[in-house]
């Protein structure tokens, strides 16, 4: 098996897996693919922030798995971050992920902890009468811009924005954000609204979203955004997902759908001492 650092587009293959692809545009994120006899085998990112070296991602094919490639990638992902003067190499996943628990656990790692998540079905916002009365079958003021068509001083104060409410922006950039699922609502050409969206499988899991005090017409704004995403890709049963820890972003999503979020998975934190 091969490991080859690359960057650019990802395969097809890949691409259908992730849903929304992963974008490579942040300098720290080094994306690694797994080749065997020159047929991709997988597909691992991760990246460095001082002591700490992050697993982003890592994914082997179901007919390539139980062959020892993913154990391979972790030792050049530790490797690297070693030499790099890393001193933790971290991962999150989540709870129901049973075989990457086993694979962290036989790699070394101990787990921490985990953080809840709440999920926000789609169905939720298709089905919500309020939602649909006051903010999606009524002309709403302002527009959204995807991040791809944002200038250089639009995209700082969507940056400013999001670290305004707290938000740690560090490794973000506009490379980073250049993604299907990341809006900016607008009224009278001042910002209102941020939301930053990563899909994998069924589910779009939101890492991002503020908005301005009194900003919920331009919230539901990027929300018509996403839905039309989400119905065009046709993932039927899938839910917007948020970690306990963001709290303002599980605070907003209630007083949009003025519901509880349904409780889902858990992320469970990890670590390995370099």
């Amino acid at each position: 098996m091969d490991i080859l650092r690359v960057s650019g587009e990802l395969p097809d293959r890949i691409k259908d897996i992730l849903f929304v692809p992963f974008e490579d545009g942040n300098q720290a994120v080094t994306r690694l693919e797994l080749v065997e006899e020159g047929k991709l085998a997988g597909f691992a990112a991760f990246s460095t922030e001082g002591p700490v070296e992050r697993l982003e991602m890592l994914y082997v094919l179901p007919e390539y798995r139980r062959r020892g490639f993913a154990m391979k990638v972790m030792a050049e992902i530790a490797n690297f971050g070693e030499a790099q003067g890393c001193r933790l190499l971290t991962a999150d996943f989540l709870h129901s992920m049973e075989d990457m628990e086993e694979f962290l656990l036989s790699c070394g790692f101990t787990i921490m902890g985990s953080t809840p998540v709440f999920a926000f079905p789609f169905s939720g916002f298709i089905e919500n009468e309020y939602l649909r009365k006051n903010l999606f079958d009524r002309k709403l003021p302002g527009h959204t811009k995807c991040f791809s068509e944002l200038s250089r001083e639009e995209m700082s104060a969507a940056l400013g924005l999001l670290s305004k409410n707290g938000y740690d922006v560090s490794r973000l950039g506009s490379a980073s954000f250049n993604r299907a699922l990341s809006f900016c609502a607008w009224q009278k050409n001042t910002l209102q609204g941020v939301i930053v969206c990563f899909g994998f499988g069924k589910d779009v899991i939101i890492e991002y979203f503020t908005g301005h005090d009194g900003a919920v017409f331009q919230l539901a704004l990027l929300f018509r955004e996403l839905l039309k995403v989400v119905n065009g890709e046709n993932h039927e049963g899938g839910s917007f997902l948020i970690s306990g820890e963001n709290r303002p972003a599980v605070s907003l999503m209630q007083n949009l759908l003025k519901k509880e979020p349904e409780r889902g998975d858990l992320i469970v934190h990890g670590y390995l001492e370099l």
